[in-house]
């Protein structure tokens, strides 16, 4: 008799210990990639990492924008979209998420959100006063799309932004996708010299300043 109450002790406990796993997976996470105008983010790699920075899961987003991971345990997850494109311009948006048990958690991610400020001033070394450099071009590329080159030509076809400077040597880039490293080249009209001036990125609500100093053959001094 004493023997089948302890089988039966056994049973209870390991029917209990299943339980106790199945409630500790009882959180849900959905994740929505949305455009301002609640336009849906078609095929976009999702990235789940725990606490630790562990890559756990990774999903493309379905027609509605949406992935489900489904079962989790209860904590602390950081959601990555890889580099969703919305109307041509990149963004690296992240998001923190705490998953509870009992719980449909679901995220929506506006990626055009992710954005900063910067204002780059571009000075001469001319002498003490240097006076802003003008009719310097400047174009902008996003450093991680390209490789090294000593054509012009394929850096300009693949820019992301160009301009050329006024009197005041300034460019301004307002709601710039934040957390992506960014190569500035500058080259002139007349002997088509070139040379990579400036890496950045910029935070994500920030607004980034900076002055570079350039001498006759567009090396930097400061």
């Amino acid at each position: 008799m004493k023997q089948i109450y302890l089988l039966l002790g056994i049973i209870i406990i390991f029917q209990s210990c299943d339980n106790c796993e199945k409630e500790a997976y009882s959180g849900k996470l959905k994740v929505k990639v949305l455009t301002l105008d609640k336009a849906p983010v078609t095929d976009v790699y999702i990235h789940l990492y725990d606490e630790e920075y562990k890559s756990l899961y990774y999903y493309i987003t379905d027609n509605e924008g949406t992935v489900d991971f489904g079962d989790l345990l209860q904590g602390s997850y950081l959601v990555y979209p890889e580099r969703p494109m919305i109307n041509g311009m990149v963004y690296q948006p992240s998001v923190r998420v705490q998953v509870i048990n009992g719980k449909e958690n679901a995220v929506e991610v506006f990626p055009e959100n992710y954005v900063g400020n910067a204002e780059i001033v571009i000075k001469h070394d001319n002498g003490v006063d240097r006076t802003p450099w003008e009719n310097l071009n400047i174009i902008l590329l996003r450093a991680q799309e390209v490789g090294h080159s000593d054509d012009l030509n394929y850096y300009i076809e693949n820019a992301m932004y160009k301009t050329k400077l006024d009197s005041t040597g300034k460019i301004t880039l307002n709601k710039l996708p934040s957390d992506i490293n960014y190569l500035m080249i500058a080259y002139t009209d007349e002997n088509s010299l070139f040379k990579r001036i400036y890496s950045f990125s910029v935070n994500t609500g920030w607004d980034f300043y900076e002055t570079i100093i350039l001498d006759d053959d567009l090396t930097r001094i400061i």
